[in-house]
């Protein structure tokens, strides 16, 4: 952490994620969290939302061959814990990885 010469607390990325790995474990709303450590909220929320990206961007696809064909008008069908996704045969790859994207 380095104050400015006007006074402004300057953190590294690394700095940013003890402070949300911090702030995740507290069980306190961001505004609450950010009065108690100091931080400026709309700064603890960029760092939020980038750390967010980051972590989004660790997942990867991994390709499945399927042992049998069942008759099924999907071409795959993937069952979650909290929901159950069916895509029709002829989607491309790209338009499954943005509709993943899209609900994460």
């Amino acid at each position: 952490m380095q104050v400015t010469a006007n006074g402004q607390v300057q953190r590294s990325a690394a700095q940013w994620s003890e402070l949300i790995t911090r702030y995740r474990q507290s069980g306190m709303g961001s505004r609450q969290f950010c009065e108690a450590e100091g931080l400026t909220l709309r700064t603890f929320e960029k760092w939020y939302r980038r750390q967010r990206s980051l972590e989004r961007g660790k997942g990867q696809c991994v390709e499945v061959k399927a042992s049998s064909v069942a008759a099924s008008p999907w071409a795959v069908e993937v069952e979650l814990p909290n929901a159950d996704y069916a895509i029709p045969d002829g989607i491309t790859a790209e338009a499954v990885v943005a509709a993943a994207r899209s609900l994460s």
